[in-house]
C-alpha cells in the first residue's frame, strides 16, 4: 500500500495550516494539576507544568509516605488533535529513574486531564528488559490509568496544608481507624493531632486564629482536599471533621448576616 502525505482525513494538512505556525501551543497544560479520582491507583500525586524556551516542562510528584516523592522535571512532546490545529490536547513525557523508566501519556478534554503510565524496568546491569526472549517481560513492564486530574491554581500554602493533613492521615489516622470502628468510640486522639498541628480550625476566620477556609472565605477546594486526605485514612473521622468544619463556617456566616441586619 502506498501513502502520500496523509493516512486519513485527520492527517490532511490544509493550505491555511501550511502557511501558519507549526508549533503546538502548550499553554492549556500550564499550572498545577491534582488527582481527583479516588478509585484510580495513586501513583502520581500532582503535576506542575511550565513552559521554558517554548518547551513544556513537567514536574511530577509520586505518592509516598510521609511526603510525596519528587520525580524531578522532564520535557514533554505536545500534540494537537489534528495537523490543522495548534491547540494542545495531549502530551507524552518520560521520567528516567535508572532502575525504571516511567512513560506518561495524557489526554485533555474540557478541563480534565487523564493520565496513563507505562513503566519499563531494567535488570541489575541497567539493560532494559524489553526483548521478547525475556521470560519475565510481563512482570517487568506495567501500565495503569490514573484517572482524572483537575487544573488548579493552588498557592504554596494551600498545597502545604493538604500535604500536612495527608501525612497525619497516613501516619496516625489510618492506624487508629480499625480500633475506633471496632469500639465505636469518638476519635479524640485524631482531633488532638489536628489541634497540635494547627489544622483543627479550618473554617474559622484567620483573624480569630483559624485557617480561613470554606465557602464563605473563597477557598472551598482546599478544605475539600483536606477532607479527602482524611477520608482516605478513616471515612468516619472525615465525616466528623466535615460536620465540624461546615458547622463553624455556617455559624460564622450566620452571625455576620445577623450583625449586618442589626446595623
Amino acid at each position: 500500500m502506498t501513502f502520500r502525505d496523509f493516512t486519513s482525513v485527520v492527517d490532511y494538512r490544509t493550505r491555511e495550516a501550511n502557511s501558519g505556525p507549526s508549533r503546538v501551543d502548550p499553554s492549556p497544560f500550564v499550572g498545577t494539576w491534582v488527582n481527583t479520582n479516588d478509585s484510580a491507583p495513586h501513583r502520581i500525586a500532582r503535576l506542575v507544568m511550565t513552559v521554558r524556551d517554548g518547551i513544556l516542562m513537567v514536574h511530577a510528584w509520586g505518592y509516598c509516605t510521609p511526603d510525596p516523592c519528587d520525580w524531578g522535571e522532564a520535557s514533554a512532546d505536545v500534540y494537537a488533535d489534528s495537523i490543522n490545529s495548534q491547540t494542545a490536547m495531549s502530551f507524552s513525557a518520560v521520567f528516567d529513574f535508572g532502575f525504571m523508566e516511567t512513560h506518561l501519556q495524557t489526554n485533555l478534554k474540557r478541563g480534565t486531564m487523564v493520565i496513563a503510565t507505562a513503566n519499563k524496568f531494567s535488570d541489575l546491569s541497567g539493560v532494559p528488559i524489553t526483548t521478547p526472549e525475556s521470560s519475565s517481560i510481563k512482570s517487568m513492564m506495567t501500565a495503569s490509568n490514573h484517572g482524572a486530574y483537575k487544573h488548579l491554581e493552588l498557592r504554596s500554602e494551600q498545597l502545604a496544608l493538604i500535604d500536612r493533613v495527608g501525612v497525619l492521615a497516613r501516619e496516625k489516622f489510618a492506624v487508629r481507624a480499625p480500633e475506633y470502628d471496632r469500639t465505636a468510640t469518638f476519635p479524640s486522639e485524631d482531633f488532638a493531632d489536628l489541634f497540635s498541628a494547627g489544622l483543627n480550625a479550618a473554617a474559622i476566620p484567620k483573624e480569630h486564629g483559624g485557617l480561613g477556609l470554606g465557602p464563605y472565605r473563597g477557598d472551598v477546594f482546599t478544605l475539600w482536599m483536606m477532607t479527602k486526605e482524611i477520608a482516605k485514612a478513616d471515612l468516619s473521622f472525615a465525616r466528623c471533621w466535615e460536620v465540624t468544619s461546615t458547622r463553624w463556617s455556617c455559624s460564622t456566616a450566620w452571625l455576620r448576616r445577623a450583625k449586618n441586619a442589626l446595623v
